[in-house]
């Protein structure tokens, strides 16, 4: 018998070897009458072709010493290949699912890290101060994730139920606002993260995430907590930019992401306007009926950077009770903001 620790049983395979040579010297002499095809001989090239495959296969993985668990061979994946890898691009605060950018997983295949790139971090492309990225809730598979320390996530919560999973070592969600070295909830950064010791694939200095909000997700492979292999992620995202007029002026002017207008070509007048208008509270009955009041308008939401520019531009205006517009005499992108006397400020 062989160990599973080495590649090839020799005395075993040097058998092999010699069987596969006989069976071939018997398919061609088989073969000599006619030169037609023959099922038998097909039959049995697939017989020894099958034997050979056996033997050559990489071994399973080693498991320590004591260890109780049995090793899964895990089952092949692939991510579909993607050129643009298009991030969502949020203002005020929105769930997202996140974008596997990257991965890597460690040669017992017991461990494998992936990389959820989020959302675009705004306002990094006209001088300006980025905006900042918080997260809030966090779930996988459709349960809350429950942190420790330095990114760990001890156990999974329904919230329907009520009932957590203990996860305890087997999972983590390393959290980073702005590029490889921001992180928020554990004291490494991502390169160090993903040159962990045993990882096939590591990341070199190179690898810095640039204006993105994104998230490390480690899984430790454990069937009996169902932790096996992928699942539905919805992350919390919420960024400092909310007025209406300020997303306006950020969408119009990215060239990253947006319209990639020359902010000298925008009417930032109109957007000053639509701010003011958006600032100006009302009131309004709550459900016990009592009275409460809250700004007019305040952005909260993803803007899907698939879509057509023009159709996230209207969408953001349908949003705020603006019209957009251009200006054909000064060559400029502004809006129209509605106004408690039926005028409009263009």
């Amino acid at each position: 018998k062989c160990d599973w620790s080495s590649d090839v049983c020799s005395s075993d395979l040097s058998s092999v070897v010699s069987a596969f040579k006989a069976v071939s010297g018997f398919i061609d002499k088989f073969s000599m009458f006619g030169g037609m095809f023959n099922p038998l001989s097909f039959a049995i090239q697939m017989v020894a072709s099958s034997i050979l495959s056996k033997a050559f296969a990489p071994s399973a993985p080693s498991q320590p010493t004591g260890s109780t668990e049995q090793p899964n061979p895990g089952n092949p994946q692939q991510l579909a290949p993607a050129g643009d890898n298009k991030l969502p691009v949020v203002y005020g605060t929105a769930y997202v699912g996140g974008i596997i950018t990257d991965m890597s997983i460690s040669s017992d295949n017991q461990d494998i890290y992936w990389i959820f790139s989020l959302c675009e971090v705004t306002n990094t492309e006209t001088g300006g101060i980025p905006d900042t990225i918080t997260f809030g809730n966090i779930y996988w598979g459709g349960k809350r994730c429950i942190f420790g320390s330095n990114g760990a996530v001890t156990g999974l919560l329904d919230e329907s139920t009520g009932e957590t999973q203990d996860i305890t070592g087997y999972m983590d969600i390393y959290l980073f606002k702005n590029g490889s070295y921001s992180q928020i909830n554990n004291p490494l950064n991502a390169i160090s993260i993903m040159q962990t010791a045993g990882l096939v694939y590591t990341w070199n200095a190179t690898k810095l995430m640039s204006n993105t909000a994104f998230a490390i997700v480690h899984l430790k492979y454990n069937s009996d907590k169902a932790l096996t292999g992928l699942n539905q992620t919805r992350f919390q995202i919420t960024n400092s930019r909310t007025a209406p007029g300020d997303c306006f002026l950020d969408y119009l002017s990215s060239e990253r992401y947006g319209a990639a207008i020359p902010v000298a070509n925008i009417n930032t007048a109109s957007l000053t306007a639509l701010n003011t208008y958006s600032n100006a509270s009302f009131t309004y009955t709550t459900y016990s009926g009592g009275t409460s009041t809250q700004p007019r308008f305040r952005f909260n939401g993803s803007l899907d950077t698939n879509l057509k520019i023009m159709q996230n531009i209207q969408a953001m205006a349908d949003c705020c009770d603006c019209l957009v517009k251009y200006n054909e005499i000064t060559g400029k992108w502004g809006v129209v903001t509605q106004t408690q006397i039926g005028r409009a400020h263009v």
